[in-house]
């Protein structure tokens, strides 16, 4: 601060004393705070209050430039405002955010969701009463498309035979299609679970948990205002690689239930445009889009994947459960199904209620194994505990366990045999 008072114009002398008097050689751990510190407050006040020049100087300045950057952006965003920002920052993000948090469907999500929870969240800790528009909706998954550049994770896959862009404008997505030609398919998709080949990251580790199951119904309404000759269906990709294609239609509500017949985890869902004839210059509009919560899935883990991810930021080999996230220990899919040992995983959306669940398990007589549902974190959810004690309920609040006794016996149970838990709720 002092040198920016001295020589307001000279970054360059800022961040060779930075270098010198303060490198990570004169600190000790992996990524000391200090040298950091440094490098995002220099590059804010040579900054002169421009969004490029400062992310510029932050990049350039080295060391920890992913979480610099990140800082600094969000400092300077608040601070210059979304106007000031070029549209080049914003856009090749698609509105997508993918985390490494313990709850796999908060992995995949959006830059606008994770606003509006912010902004709850924010409203709670304050006082201050929840807007309508902020408000969480439990009947089904609803896309917003309310603010600036909320495309939802939406893009649109252009080739040689059909080309569009897609961008949010009046709480819509306008799909502007520059040519589209006779029988071209045309889609506009969105990745719900990246698989390892498409992202790494040996620190963070981000993993992925199935949230689209057999049962659901996707909907699209969509608006054609210049009349094209189009036919729209929508298009689910699974884990291993299949594509399910719903029936075309001409209407402008297009729906698609997931079938029952899909075990394996949902990677990506579409939709599709199909022209009927040469389109130039031209728009099409998604009004809305909505995914109910009416699962009615069977998970054959048998034939899901264990996944290799690379190394690990300790140089050992991270591998992971293809539609979930493991929390902690370690599990692996056989032939007869998922094994897990000492550790624990989950799957499935955050925020999804059921009539009822049911596992089926290989039951040895001595296991000590917790099948957890309303799961809010790793340290707060509720859980059936099967032990050689009996049978339990579990609530569990931040390591606060209270178990109440069931009063079944499992002394008659056969070992070494499969039996099936059916939980059923009611809210």
């Amino acid at each position: 601060i002092r040198m920016h008072g001295k020589d307001p114009e000279e970054p360059e002398k800022c961040l060779q004393m930075i270098l010198r008097d303060y490198g990570y050689e004169r600190y000790e751990g992996v990524c000391p705070i200090w040298t950091n510190t440094a490098i995002m407050v220099y590059s804010m006040l040579y900054g002169n209050g421009s969004f490029d020049r400062t992310m510029q100087l932050c990049a350039e300045g080295g060391y920890d430039t992913d979480c610099n950057m990140g800082n600094v952006g969000s400092i300077a965003g608040m601070a210059y405002g979304l106007e000031n920002i070029r549209s080049c920052w914003i856009e090749p993000l698609h509105d997508t955010l993918i985390g490494s948090s313990s709850l796999g469907s908060l992995n995949e999500t959006t830059i606008t969701d994770s606003v509006k929870m912010f902004t709850r969240i924010a409203c709670r800790l304050n006082g201050i009463r929840i807007d309508a528009s902020l408000k969480e909706r439990t009947d089904r998954i609803q896309a917003d498309f309310s603010l600036p550049y909320g495309v939802w994770g939406f893009r649109a896959l252009t080739s040689r035979y059909a080309e569009a862009h897609l961008q949010q404008e009046d709480a819509k997505l306008k799909l502007i299609i520059l040519h589209g030609y006779k029988n071209a398919l045309l889609q506009v998709r969105r990745v719900i679970m990246h698989t390892p080949e498409e992202i790494y990251d040996c620190r963070y580790q981000p993993q992925s948990a199935a949230s689209l199951f057999a049962g659901q119904t996707l909907t699209f309404r969509l608006s054609n205002p210049e009349k094209l000759k189009v036919r729209f269906h929508i298009i689910l990709e699974t884990a291993d690689g299949k594509e399910i294609h719903g029936p075309e239609t001409e209407a402008l509500t297009v729906s698609l239930q997931v079938p029952s017949s899909v075990h394996v985890p949902l990677k990506a869902y579409s939709l599709a445009v199909r022209f009927e004839e040469d389109v130039k210059k031209s728009n099409l509009w998604i009004r809305s889009f909505t995914i109910d919560r009416c699962i009615n899935a069977q998970l054959d883990f048998d034939k899901w994947k264990n996944e290799d991810r690379g190394l690990d930021y300790g140089g050992q080999r991270f591998r992971s459960l293809q539609g979930m996230i493991t929390v902690s220990g370690r599990g692996r899919f056989t032939d007869k199904g998922l094994c897990l040992n000492h550790g624990m995983i989950d799957f499935g959306d955050f925020d999804q209620k059921y009539d009822s669940i049911t596992w089926r398990f290989l039951y040895t007589g001595k296991e000590d194994v917790q099948f957890l549902f309303g799961m809010k974190g790793n340290r707060r959810y509720q859980a059936v505990h099967l032990s050689e004690k009996g049978v339990f309920y579990t609530e569990n609040e931040n390591e606060n366990q209270k178990e109440t006794s069931l009063n079944i016996s499992l002394k008659k149970m056969k070992k070494q045999k499969w039996m099936q838990l059916t939980l059923k709720f009611q809210y």
